[in-house]
């Protein structure tokens, strides 16, 4: 790494202008930082990075785990007043090194809430114009408010409480002053603070992105070498996969790939059970690909060339045409569709092995959803059911259907379907060995479903 100290890289935004940051370090400023951007800037291999401002809500924020592989690498990593002081507190054991009061709030606790250092406030080409007031500053501000006499304590904390009660995007101190007056706070000491206000806020977060920056200007003048630490990184399945997004793009769209965070948005934008479905089938797909890796499991040409296949036939999918429109459809060219294939094979091998250790499981999750009672509850009827004609199964003749029959009576008659062409398809689908399989299920369904209907007669 380089001596001089522009070979440093700084995430600055609405904290600070960069011609102002210019002033106290000569480095390589950058906008917010986002998922990736870390790992990006510590790839050009820069002595330092320095995190001030990040986003929060509109981008997928900064990654704890690209901060420490820039450590890993060796490279000093900062932080201070907005961003780079939450996650200076969150990785301060690991070796970021955080400045001033706001990271000092939050590593001791005092402090918890993303809130409190969030802002609203323009794009670039705006200067990052302020829409609101961050409530770190405003809080900073009422302090020198008591200590200079405008108020008094216990309005502080008042304020304060009012103040933290709105919701981010709506702070600033008009609207402070307008909630404490229609609560009935006294109004001379109101004026004085409305007066005083102007000229004495308290700009907390700029106040330790300086410091920041003056302690890098330091540090670096010292020469120091390259970060070491403690700690072994691990190059998890997320990790490559975040690696891979930031270095490709689609092929379709040319447009960076989407972060998984905005999917997450949407299924949780759905509520109720669907989030909570997709949740626990990508922790299942998850365990079951690092369970498979754990056993040594590769997709072979035989194994992914099965459940290639397979996947394509549950889907009804059989021409090429009906296959390239699916991929279009799910944003997969050749190479995507080769990586999902090779992972859906490991999940493969995971469910054919731990397949009853799963399905043991199967009972507590019902019971994280509204389908238990349908499900289980259905199931041990459906067992006494069969108990009981077994036991009697001298003196009633259940009828006997041929497998056309049992098919179409259980799609067309009881689903309402289209009895399905294709049976070796249509039992993969619903996760049965086989059509044998299959078929020894629809028996004993129309078994219990003819004795419940000759009960309810």
């Amino acid at each position: 790494m380089g001596g001089a100290v522009s070979d440093v890289t700084v995430f600055v935004g609405p904290t600070l202008p960069v011609e102002q940051a210019r002033e106290h370090l000569d480095a390589r400023y950058l906008p917010p930082a986002s998922r990736g951007d870390v790992y990006r800037a510590a790839r050009q291999q820069p002595w330092g990075i320095a995190i001030i401002d990040g986003y929060f809500a509109q981008e997928p924020a900064v990654w704890h785990k690209e901060i420490l592989w820039a450590m890993a690498e060796g490279v000093h990593v900062f932080g201070a007043a907005s961003m780079g002081a939450l996650r200076a507190a969150e990785l301060a054991a690991y070796g970021m090194c955080g400045v001033g009061e706001i990271f000092e709030a939050y590593r001791d606790g005092r402090c918890e809430d993303d809130d409190e250092v969030t802002v609203v406030h323009g794009t670039e080409a705006s200067g990052y114009r302020h829409v609101s007031e961050a409530m770190v500053n405003i809080r900073a501000t009422l302090r020198r408010a008591v200590d200079e006499h405008v108020i008094r304590a216990a309005t502080r904390r008042r304020l304060e409480a009012a103040g933290k009660a709105l919701f981010y995007a709506d702070r600033d101190y008009s609207a402070l002053l307008a909630i404490a007056r229609r609560g009935g706070e006294d109004e001379h000491e109101l004026a004085r603070l409305r007066a005083w206000l102007p000229d004495h806020q308290v700009n907390q977060k700029r106040v330790d992105a300086i410091s920041l920056l003056t302690l890098i200007r330091e540090r670096r003048q010292q020469a120091s070498g390259p970060l070491r630490t403690s700690y072994h990184f691990e190059r998890t399945d997320a990790w490559e996969e975040m690696v891979r997004q930031c270095g490709e793009h689609t092929a379709a769209t040319g447009e960076a790939e989407l972060p998984v965070e905005l999917i997450v948005e949407e299924l949780r934008l759905l509520g109720g059970p669907a989030v909570r479905a997709a949740m626990v089938g990508a922790l299942a797909r998850h365990l079951a690909v690092e369970r498979a890796q754990a056993h040594g499991a590769t997709a072979t040409r035989e194994l992914f060339s099965d459940t290639l296949n397979g996947f394509f036939l549950e889907r009804g999918l059989r021409s090429p045409e009906q296959i390239r429109a699916w991929l279009v459809e799910h944003d997969l060219d050749a190479e995507g569709l080769t990586r999902f294939m090779q992972e859906q094979s490991l999940v493969r091998w995971a469910s054919v092995m731990f397949g009853v250790e799963a399905e043991l499981q199967l009972r507590n999750h019902l019971h994280t959803t509204p389908e238990y009672e349908r499900i289980v509850r259905r199931a041990g009827s459906k067992r006494r059911c069969l108990l009981e004609r077994a036991s009697r199964s001298l003196l009633i003749k259940d009828p006997v259907l041929t497998a056309e029959d049992l098919v179409a009576w259980f799609f067309e008659a009881r689903l309402g379907q289209v009895v399905p062409s294709d049976l070796d398809a249509c039992a993969w689908e619903r996760g049965f060995p086989d059509r044998h399989a299959l078929l020894e299920a629809l028996r004993r369904e129309h078994v219990y479903v003819t004795h419940a209907e000759a009960g309810r007669r």
